[in-house]
């Protein structure tokens, strides 16, 4: 029987079928129509495991690419601080547009009154952002000023100084963090107070500056960058490398050397056993040189070492003319720093409870045992034994330095710093110029430590934003008659990319009078924000 080929003729429009509609093939059967047993074809049962398989798959990829744990940030100096070491990277200054200030010449948008919630008007993308000094930091008010700043001293003529290798010059980059000046300090009052505050008291000091602990303002100063010999106030920064490198309950056996060390003495013996608690009890009190030395071959072995130490800790502190070549203060022609430093130093000392009642307390009763020893040590600050309101520090003479003071007082929760350099009457000449500072500036709050301040988008996290919190308190001393103009000024980022790690700076809060940034503290993520797994930063929104 002849068999015909079938014949498929193209496709034809029906009334009502669709314009999309398939025509059907030859023989009536569409592609992909079910067999009358209801089975489908092999083809297709293969494709049915292979689809289970490649969903499985995906699955598990999902899980196992989902969030990573949270990822820290590095550590800082400040976190580190009591405790050993404390020398760390620091964290720079958030990258990206920031939220700019207000203009100088008024409130404008962006500020808030002190106290009062923090506002900000963003950058537009690509702008800078302004410059802020670092956390802690205080310009005295006086952004710009020469007067009295690197290189000047009391008759005027210029004292010349060299840059040291690998810093910045004044006010360009600094360690974020760091509580170094960013402009040169002026000289005498701050130039924003002038006029506006009564005269400070006439001293007899070759050097001088008043600064708050709180805020690290200078409030008046005299010569506070000219280079001179320290004496025995080169012992806090001694203390300050014994508390971040020493453990307190360490026995230190005194050296030959260490006992035949000139000058004030703790009255040590070589061969004797002592702990590094007590050492730093003679040290501060007595202002044994012989501590000093026991201290710094316990620590670094020599005291060549332990100077490089100290000297590595001023960089990181941005003591810009500080160089010690001993631990005690003896003369040496390399051996100097400046009363600004000295000011700086103290400030960041003082943060340290231990140190703190090293040097507030007037006597100190060593006892071992059952007080089968016993050894009284008592201050050479006199002020501490006649002013209940002074709170250290620590004294300083030799030929070369003259009488030298850093003191320290607190009334009412404010504590300042007084640095007097070869004076004529350091008891005197401190005094007064704490005196002058509790009477003509009152304090002014910019928040709490942990306070909010912002939120601020967060790219690929997990979360849209996070919270933005003070790293510190915030406060700063203004004379009364212009405390009520000063403004809060919040700076955060507009966004930042995950992961951020609790803690992460995010932006400054800065307390300002006219556009004058008075004090300044970072603002820290309150929170980690992890990476989001892959498939949650494809969704859109």
């Amino acid at each position: 029987m002849e068999r015909r080929r079938a014949i498929r003729h193209p496709a034809r429009w029906q009334p009502g079928s669709r314009p999309g509609d398939a025509a059907p093939r030859a023989g009536g059967r569409r592609r992909g129509a079910r067999r009358p047993h209801g089975g489908t074809t092999a083809k297709s049962r293969g494709l049915i495991p292979i689809r289970v398989r490649a969903a499985a798959f995906v699955l598990a990829g999902i899980l196992a690419l989902g969030s990573p744990p949270p990822v820290t940030g590095p550590a800082r100096a400040a976190e580190l601080w009591p405790g050993r070491p404390a020398v760390a990277p620091l964290e720079p200054d958030p990258a990206g547009p920031v939220l700019a200030p207000p203009a100088p010449a008024g409130p404008g948008p962006g500020s808030v009154p002190a106290g009062s919630p923090g506002g900000a008007v963003p950058v537009p993308p690509g702008a800078a952002g302004p410059a802020v000094p670092a956390a802690g930091a205080g310009t005295g008010g006086a952004p710009g000023g020469t007067a009295g700043g690197p290189g000047s001293s009391a008759g005027g003529a210029a004292v010349p100084r060299s840059q040291p290798a690998g810093r910045e010059p004044a006010g360009g980059a600094r360690f974020a963090g760091a509580p170094g000046a960013a402009y040169p300090v002026p000289e005498g009052v701050a130039p924003l107070w002038r006029g506006v505050v009564e005269p400070p008291p006439a001293l007899d000091a070759a050097a001088a500056v008043l600064m708050d602990a709180a805020s690290g303002q200078v409030l008046w100063a005299h010569n506070p960058h000219q280079r001179r010999a320290p004496a025995s106030t080169t012992k806090i920064l001694t203390a300050i490398v014994a508390l971040e490198y020493g453990n307190l309950d360490d026995t230190v056996t005194v050296s030959e050397y260490a006992a035949s060390t000139e000058g004030s003495t703790m009255d040590l013996s070589a061969g004797e056993r002592y702990t590094l608690r007590e050492l730093l009890w003679g040290l501060m009190l007595e202002s044994g040189n012989d501590a000093a030395v026991a201290i710094a071959e316990h620590i670094s072995g020599s005291e060549a070492a332990f100077a490089r130490l100290m000297n590595e800790t001023a960089l990181r502190l941005g003591l810009r003319d500080t160089h010690f070549t001993n631990p005690h203060g003896l003369h040496d022609p390399g051996h100097y720093t400046t009363a600004y430093d000295l000011a700086v130093m103290t400030r960041y000392a003082l943060a340290n409870d231990y140190f703190a009642r090293l040097v507030c307390q007037p006597e100190k009763v060593l006892c071992r045992g059952d007080g089968d020893w016993v050894r009284i040590l008592s201050s050479t600050n006199r002020l501490l034994w006649y002013r209940e309101w002074i709170r250290g520090v620590k004294t300083g003479t030799t030929n070369a330095a003259g009488p030298c003071l850093v003191s320290s007082g607190e009334r009412d929760g404010r504590r300042l710093i007084a640095v007097v350099l070869d004076s004529g009457d350091r008891w005197a000449d401190s005094e007064r110029l704490l005196e002058w500072g509790f009477r003509a500036f009152q304090p002014v709050d910019g928040g709490r430590r942990g306070q909010v301040v912002g939120r601020v988008a967060v790219h690929d996290g997990s979360r849209r934003a996070v919270a933005a919190r003070l790293d510190g308190d915030l406060s700063a001393l203004v004379p009364p008659a212009v405390a009520g103009r000063v403004r809060r000024v919040v700076q955060l980022v507009r966004t930042v990319p995950a992961p951020v790690a609790p803690g992460q700076r995010l932006g400054t809060v800065s307390l300002e009078l006219d556009g004058v940034v008075l004090a300044a503290r970072p603002a820290v993520a309150t929170t980690a924000v992890p990476l989001a797994p892959w498939w949650w930063r494809w969704l859109p929104g």
